[in-house]
């Protein structure tokens, strides 16, 4: 028996080395939480940047509604988020809605995309607007501008904690000159 427990007494004096096996063990939960932290800050400070580009980009338009004018915007958006290469991963859609004469659906009155984009409102005959994945508001004219971003996490080699997604964002604002509004072609 005194055997048993001099065996015992010794094994319990050999703990060199555990702090590294814990640090095994918790090394790979840690660097989990991490990243997910990073990706998660990411994710939220590239939706403000979209919510100020698109409020930014209708804000203009609104101050002078020309075709270069809304070309120079797109333009000002780019430069507004260089950090995530918004140029060649964003998509700005920028439509003027007018209401219709017979008080049914609104109309499109015109559309400018930058390069690539597609807008996600449907327009039906007489370009009446049949569906749009947000809410309009019930204003006589209207400038709704659309930003999508094609976003790619970091970390989006491990694709099945983070995915790559895209960023759908859209403001809206009332022309200041109605004139140019409804002579823009």
């Amino acid at each position: 028996m005194i055997i048993f427990g001099k065996k015992i007494f010794a094994c319990k004096k050999g703990t060199r080395g555990t702090a590294l096996i814990e640090f095994a063990l918790a090394a790979p939960l840690l660097l989990l939480v991490l990243t997910a932290g990073y990706q998660a800050f990411q994710y939220v400070a590239l939706n403000v940047r979209l919510n100020t580009i698109a409020s930014k980009v209708a804000s203009w338009t609104s101050a002078d509604v020309t075709s270069a004018n809304i070309q120079d915007c797109f333009i000002g958006a780019w430069l507004l988020d260089q950090v995530d290469n918004f140029a060649s991963n964003g998509q700005i859609v920028v439509t003027g809605i007018s209401a219709s004469s017979t008080g049914q659906n609104p109309v499109r009155a015109w559309q400018v995309a930058s390069s690539g984009a597609a807008s996600s409102i449907v327009v039906g005959s007489h370009n009446a607007i049949t569906s749009a994945p947000f809410a309009l508001a019930p204003e006589a004219q209207l400038i709704v501008v659309e930003v999508k971003y094609s976003y790619t996490p970091f970390f989006s080699s491990l694709s099945s904690i983070f995915p790559a997604i895209t960023l759908y964002k859209v403001a809206q604002t009332m022309p200041q000159n109605t004139a140019q509004f409804n002579s823009f072609s």
